[in-house]
């Protein structure tokens, strides 16, 4: 039994050796001051893969998104951050482009009632 565990472990692990975890990180900033704006929700839409992630920024207005992905069948991926004005009522976008190489996007601020 020891050594059918043992070899699903490492059944398990060639198949996920090839993801690659990728970061994506900011704040949400508030006004011409950027002052931060703690617990309000943003989100990370990954159109190639379908999927959205979603994020409550922390008490100094940061969020990060970490997930993993295999750039085997896709070398390069497109994600959107994004969250709404309450000022306003518009959508804020922030594109950013990650690869295998550049795994992290770090410093993608939006900043709400901006104008």
């Amino acid at each position: 039994m020891k050594n059918l565990t043992v070899l699903l472990l490492a059944f398990c692990s060639f198949f996920n050796g090839y993801a690659t975890e990728l970061s994506v990180s900011g704040s949400l900033l508030f006004g011409p001051d950027q002052d931060p704006v703690p617990g309000f929700e943003v989100e990370l839409l990954l159109p190639s893969l379908d999927e959205y992630l979603f994020a409550v920024t922390e008490a100094d207005g940061s969020y990060m998104f970490t997930f993993d992905h295999d750039f085997s069948n896709m070398p390069t991926l497109t994600a959107t951050v994004s969250t709404i004005d309450f000022c306003t009522g518009v959508f804020l976008t922030e594109t950013v482009t990650l690869q295998e190489s550049a795994p992290s996007a770090t410093g993608v601020d939006l900043i709400v009632c901006g104008d």
